[in-house]
């Protein structure tokens, strides 16, 4: 039934404005999205399908999909040459959502420069691409290790990627941070969604396991440069 298959999914986009925490408990999250480096106010696809809600290109094309618009961040390649390319400000709540990819080993950052926002999606390095000591950490290691050196090799370049985006060379004011590594390790996805709701635009990341999931709301962060990342 078509008509009511695209009622239930207006219906499921209402439900996540007002109750994001219950609705990401209850229905998986899916993002994908075409490649590129730039966020962008888009109309994009969203789904409910067999109880999950599935965003952008995972959207089947068929009676359960409608549109919204969004802001969209893709996820940036280790050898994009627009890797650190300065991320664009928008106005946070100028969309209901803000969506960015499935984290399966990425870090994400989110800064808020007062009145404006930025989104960043990194992708690691492959293993080839670490230096000799790493590779051999690599190698030998257990996998939480392979873990941490990708956390921390990401980090200066989440700094770097923050720092091509000053204005002036004006600080943000707040961030979010979530490196996915170590999740990927476990067996574990990460989807984190920004939702416009009582006139800001807040985040929420939800955790699968093979176990079920788990949801969040991100807490901000406010930016010190003498101190280190607090990571989720």
């Amino acid at each position: 039934m078509p008509v009511r298959d695209r009622i239930n999914t207006y219906e499921m986009v209402n439900a996540l404005k007002t109750t994001p925490l219950v609705v990401l408990q209850n229905h998986p999250l899916m993002v994908a999205l075409a490649p590129g480096d730039v966020t962008e106010q888009s109309q994009i696809a969203f789904s409910l399908t067999n109880g999950n809600i599935l965003i952008g290109t995972v959207a089947p094309n068929n009676g359960t999909t409608v549109v919204i618009r969004a802001l969209v961040t893709p996820t940036r390649n280790w050898n994009s040459p627009h890797r650190f390319t300065a991320l664009q400000r928008f106005n946070p709540i100028a969309e209901d959502f803000w969506v960015t990819e499935r984290q399966t080993g990425c870090s994400l950052i989110i800064l808020d420069w007062g009145g404006q926002m930025s989104m960043g999606h990194l992708l690691p390095h492959p293993q080839a691409n670490y230096n000799r000591v790493n590779r051999y950490i690599l190698d030998h290691a257990p996998l939480t290790a392979y873990a941490e050196i990708q956390r921390q090799s990401l980090k200066p370049e989440v700094t770097q990627l923050v720092e091509a985006s000053k204005i002036g060379g004006v600080n943000p004011q707040r961030y979010i941070l979530v490196q996915s590594n170590h999740a990927a390790v476990n067996q574990k996805n990460l989807n984190v969604i920004g939702i416009r709701s009582n006139g800001q635009m807040s985040f929420y990341m939800q955790t699968n396991t093979a176990g079920g999931r788990t949801v969040q709301q991100l807490r901000w962060t406010a930016w010190r440069p003498y101190l280190p990342y607090f990571t989720y």
